[in-house]
């Protein structure tokens, strides 16, 4: 979550897929940002840059299991 008003923060986010539920199709997993619409597909633990801007979308939503 950015809580900065006025800049865009950024950085490296690790997410563990099995442990969020996430969708398997063969060896390749797919998570979805339940507030920003965006689809991840990455393989067992993801390793994502993200950017959370407080103009656009301030936070990422990904569901649980």
């Amino acid at each position: 979550m950015n809580l900065d008003p006025h800049n865009v923060q950024s950085g490296w986010v690790s997410l563990d897929l099995g442990e969020l539920g996430t969708i398997e199709r063969r060896d390749i997993s797919s998570t979805d940002d339940l507030l920003g619409g965006g689809q991840y597909q990455v393989e067992g633990r993801a390793q994502l840059h993200i950017e959370l801007s407080p103009y656009t979308l301030p936070v990422h939503v990904f569901p649980a299991s």
